[in-house]
């Protein structure tokens, strides 16, 4: 779905508010039901204190899609349309009117999606694309295995998407016997878990002096997990 923002405004004097029946069937127009119904999703909304000015940002199909729900506003004013974008896809595009890197013929997970999962989980957002984040010192200091959410992120290239059901690990080379085996059979195999602690070899480097040109980590470039596997 595609991201807009919609301005409504009307005169001082044809406020749809100061009559309760329309003023009621806006508000019905916009609550949850109808919303999903006519498959639009109200991001924020917000009336602006005298300027009989509405404001929304919703996500819809296309323009044409987003009109046509907002037509009881456009009989009682103006209604203006505009293209948008969130501000983790900006960035991770490297600019407002800049187009999100392309991911070639690997089949990659969307930046700004991995961008926005990564402001959402709190860490601390180093570049947006390729994604390089890392934990919140108070994250580190609240236990000692960290959630995968909250672990840190380091990327030199985009984030692959993996298809769990068409994906293969194979062994071969220098082996007597190759394998090539599914997901499904690695799960089946006997495992191991160890609580291990992964540090990147930046970590903390926000410190020297003079100032590094690379991924200025300060202290949260570390977690700790427990890794399950196969031996």
């Amino acid at each position: 779905m595609a991201l807009f923002i919609v301005r409504h405004q009307h005169q001082p004097e044809h406020c749809p508010a100061q009559d309760p029946d329309m003023g009621a069937m806006l508000l019905n127009h916009l609550s949850r039901p109808n919303v999903r119904q006519h498959g639009v999703r109200i991001q924020g909304e917000a009336v602006v204190h005298g300027e009989h000015a509405l404001y929304l940002i919703v996500e819809a199909d296309d323009e044409p899609h987003l009109r046509e729900f907002m037509a009881p506003f456009a009989q009682a004013g103006t209604l203006d349309i505009f293209p948008a974008s969130t501000c983790a896809r900006v960035v991770a595009s490297g600019g407002c009117g800049a187009d999100l890197p392309s991911t070639g013929e690997t089949e990659a997970v969307d930046p700004e999606e991995a961008c926005q999962d990564a402001i959402e989980a709190e860490l601390v957002v180093h570049r947006a694309h390729p994604l390089n984040c890392e934990t919140s010192i108070p994250a580190l200091l609240g236990g000692v295995v960290m959630p995968n959410a909250h672990f840190y992120v380091r990327n030199y290239f985009q984030i692959p998407k993996l298809d769990p059901a068409e994906l293969r690990l194979s062994v071969d080379g220098l082996v007597d016997h190759p394998l090539s085996v599914s997901l499904d059979e690695l799960r089946g195999m006997r495992s191991q878990t160890q609580v291990v602690t992964l540090e990147c070899a930046g970590n903390g480097r926000s410190l020297f002096a003079p100032a590094i040109p690379v991924e200025r980590w300060d202290l949260g470039a570390v977690s700790t997990a427990e890794w399950t596997g196969v031996p």
